[in-house]
């Protein structure tokens, strides 16, 4: 996702595949979409920003959170998760609709 952004600010970045947030780890191997820490140039050798809307890494971090909900990926991500869902939802509902029907009528109990 973040590099969506990079990429349509025009930004230097360098992917390095070898580094891993920590909780990555713990990750299956199909959650991790692209393993890896990203580095983005903000500033060139003068100490200039790169880009003149994105001055400070904290303005970079806020531009992606106000992009991030606006993705074509994210919205068909979100469209797939939610049919999972709904699938594991109605598969729960028919199993449970089976195992009403062998329950027992009559009272319950031992009678005295």
């Amino acid at each position: 996702l973040i590099l969506c952004f990079i990429i349509a600010l025009k930004l230097r970045f360098v992917l390095e595949r070898a580094k891993l947030h920590p909780r990555t780890f713990m990750l299956k191997p199909n959650q991790v979409i692209l393993p890896g820490r990203v580095r983005v140039e903000l500033w060139n050798e003068k100490k200039e920003p790169v880009n003149k809307t994105i001055p400070t890494r904290k303005a970079f971090m806020e531009f992606a959170g106000q992009k991030i909900p606006t993705l074509k990926i994210r919205h068909e991500r979100i469209k797939q998760v939610q049919a999972r869902l709904q699938a594991q939802q109605a598969a729960a509902e028919k199993v449970n609709s089976k195992k009403g029907r062998n329950k027992k009528k009559g009272k319950k109990g031992k009678r005295r």
